[in-house]
């Protein structure tokens, strides 16, 4: 957070979506939009950043915005991406994945877009789903209505919140005294540990978080901090590899079942997996694998030969 952000962060007061109803002027959102979502209440220094009015131009009496605000401008470019075609008029960007990802009060932006993309019928129309906000050491930006709001998203395949927070860093957990409430799923880094999944809503607390050195909690608030827990290595193997690279809906399934990420299977298609995961696998079935060598064709086509193996042995 740069010195220029706190005014932002610290008007922190909520406005209710359905009183915002009559404050955003947007291409994008209707009003039938808003009072779907009515409950929820939004952090106000946040949401005005938003949706405060840029690049005006007066011609006579009347003013031309070239963009009603900057949630506008961002939604306009993604449409233009997504409309892009091909000499033959196919879509050129229509099976890309919508990522929305930032840190700290970008990260706050990024799970507002999210969310008021996910709420608006004209966006979800224009964009594939499940749209994937990633953010880290992101301050929460609304109530407990705005988090099952954020839920429902994510049930329904709308959206998906990855919330990584740091050990020792404040920002996350600020505001918990005026009934904020994050969202997403909380993968939670730590020292010298492997990631801990955390589930939705407040799971850390400013006192669990609250160090006596204040500029060590600004360190654990920077990316260098983050960047070193999410790839914090034992024996020279990323322990946290194992999670990152599992689809985000057994995250989320695991999260709701209350298991530990350990117990749930990867499914994912061996193509997509890299050549160290492959190798693991085949270690793990009790195959010998050389370290240093070994093409990926040649250890899919070992472990489909193991699968086909254990079908047969079933029937």
């Amino acid at each position: 957070m740069g010195n220029k952000d706190w005014p932002t962060n610290l008007n922190f007061g909520q406005i209710s979506v359905k009183d915002l109803e009559s404050e955003i002027m947007s291409e994008y959102i209707a009003k039938d939009d808003a009072s779907k979502v009515s409950d929820a209440k939004l952090h106000r220094g946040f949401t005005n950043y938003l949706f405060a009015d840029l690049a005006t131009e007066k011609k006579g009496p009347t003013l031309y915005r070239e963009y009603y605000s900057k949630f506008d401008k961002i939604v306009s470019a993604l449409e233009t991406i997504y409309e892009e075609t091909d000499e033959d008029g196919n879509l050129k960007h229509d099976d890309y994945q919508l990522i929305i990802s930032g840190h700290s009060l970008g990260g706050a932006l990024a799970q507002l877009i999210t969310f008021i993309i996910g709420s608006c019928k004209k966006c979800c129309s224009m964009f594939p789903t499940p749209i994937l906000a990633v953010t880290y050491a992101s301050p929460p930006v609304g109530n407990e209505a705005f988090s099952a709001e954020m839920y429902n998203l994510e049930k329904k395949n709308i959206a998906r919140h990855v919330r990584i927070t740091n050990e020792g860093d404040l920002v996350p957990v600020l505001f918990f005294f005026d009934g904020y409430t994050q969202s997403g799923c909380n993968f939670y880094v730590r020292d010298n540990q492997e990631m801990k999944l955390g589930g939705f809503g407040n799971t850390q607390t400013i006192f669990s978080e609250f160090r006596f050195n204040l500029s060590e909690s600004g360190r654990r608030h920077g990316v260098g901090s983050h960047q070193q827990h999410l790839f914090y290595k034992v024996g020279g193997k990323n322990v946290n590899f194992k999670i990152w690279k599992r689809y985000l809906t057994d995250c989320f399934t695991a999260v709701e079942e209350g298991k530990d990420l350990s117990s749930v299977p990867d499914e994912r298609p061996y193509e997509v997996r890299f050549v160290v995961e492959l190798k693991e696998e085949l270690r793990a079935r009790g195959f010998r694998v050389p370290r240093r060598k070994g093409r990926k064709d040649d250890l899919i086509q070992r472990l489909r030969e193991d699968d086909e193996s254990k079908r047969n042995a079933t029937t």
